[in-house]
């Protein structure tokens, strides 16, 4: 009898920490890749009708203040009307995006819309515990998102050099350096990963690999880049990129603080001038890196881990895999913790619409050779 009680014990606690039961890798809403007049969008809402905005109900918890509302010409959100924890998001629908005006305000908007979702987590309107990041990306999970901007709505990854380090990112940092193997000198590396975890406010760096080749040199931004950040909240990355206005390539810069108003009014100057810009902002730290810095986001390819430049496709993923796109299952990782299917055209051209986010699951037949 004991036994048998143990073991119930047991598998309640596995399945309370969502490791043991298939059942929960597929316990939302199916994530379906719709097109209209050729533009992709990435929606879980049943949509039919032909209304060019869409209102979706979030859990966000029960609203802190009197002025909890956000108004903008794409984006809009408004809180519940008594303690119930329901938000209302109101977007673009997907025949809206498909609107000339508004797809090209699609990243001026958002990025006012987060703007105002920070002074709004300011001013209390959310339960402790919400960041401005996960607001975002519970946000950016649950309304229809054109896929090819997904990392804009998702991290405010646009591509062009900034980015603020979210949860699902992995930050790889390596150093090339003259060893010796086997009697020989030859090319090698340093290198560690961290992932972008949340913590508290805002954010930190998690070690999750380092190679460090029994070398004697241990750059501190290399092996202990999680002490180094420890103290702040927010880290905001320049990629390796040209000064503004010369041709000299600037390299990487992790800015550091605890508000990521304060990083993103100071990263101008940062860009142009360097470290040098952030010695008098109150508030901020600057690292220079001499070494290489990359984006990344953690996957699994048929139960193993895998890690891809932010950016990459499915159909890239899929070619760097040898795996046969009409094979191919996409489960996504979401901001709560549930895990929704995605479905798309199983073709070349269906897969190459997706960009994969940190935490996909990728299952596929690998192509003969």
């Amino acid at each position: 009898m004991k036994c048998c009680s143990l073991l119930v014990a047991m598998a309640a606690a596995c399945i309370a920490l969502m490791g043991c039961s298939a059942a929960h890798r597929v316990d939302a809403p199916s994530i379906h890749l719709m097109e209209a007049a050729g533009y992709p969008v990435l929606t879980s809402v049943a949509d039919t009708s032909h209304q060019l905005t869409v209102q979706t109900t979030i859990v966000l918890g029960a609203a802190s203040g009197s002025d909890c509302s956000i108004a903008g010409k794409v984006f809009s959100l408004q809180p519940p009307a008594n303690a119930a924890s329901q938000w209302t998001m109101t977007s673009p629908s997907v025949q809206g995006w498909q609107v000339a005006d508004t797809a090209s305000q699609l990243r001026t908007e958002w990025t006012a819309f987060v703007a105002q979702l920070a002074e709004r987590r300011r001013a209390g309107c959310f339960r402790a515990g919400w960041t401005t990041a996960s607001l975002q990306q519970a946000i950016a999970d649950a309304i229809p998102v054109p896929a090819d901007e997904a990392l804009v709505l998702r991290y405010g990854f646009s591509g062009e050099g900034i980015a603020n380090l979210q949860p699902g990112m992995v930050l790889q940092v390596e150093r090339s350096v003259l060893g010796e193997r086997r009697g020989r000198r030859e090319l090698q590396s340093l290198q560690a990963d961290y992932e972008v975890i949340a913590a508290d406010d805002g954010v930190r760096l998690k070690q999750v690999r380092a190679e460090t080749l029994h070398m004697r040199e241990r750059p501190d931004e290399i092996f202990v880049l999680d002490k180094l950040t420890q103290s702040a909240t927010h880290l905001r990355l320049l990629l390796q990129n040209l000064t503004p206005g010369t041709s000299v390539q600037r390299p990487p810069i992790l800015l550091m603080g605890n508000e990521d108003a304060v990083l993103q009014r100071v990263s101008a100057s940062v860009e142009a001038h360097g470290c040098d810009a952030a010695k008098s902002v109150a508030g901020v730290e600057c690292l220079t890196f001499r070494e290489a810095v990359s984006l990344l986001v953690a996957v699994k390819v048929n139960r193993k881990p895998v890690t891809f430049a932010l950016g990459t496709t499915l159909g890239a993923a899929l070619d760097a895999q040898r795996i046969d796109p009409a094979t191919t299952t996409l489960r996504r990782l979401l901001s709560n913790g549930r895990v929704a299917t995605v479905i798309f055209p199983q073709t070349r051209d269906g897969v190459s619409r997706i960009v994969l986010q940190g935490g996909d699951e990728i299952v596929g037949t690998k192509l003969s050779k």
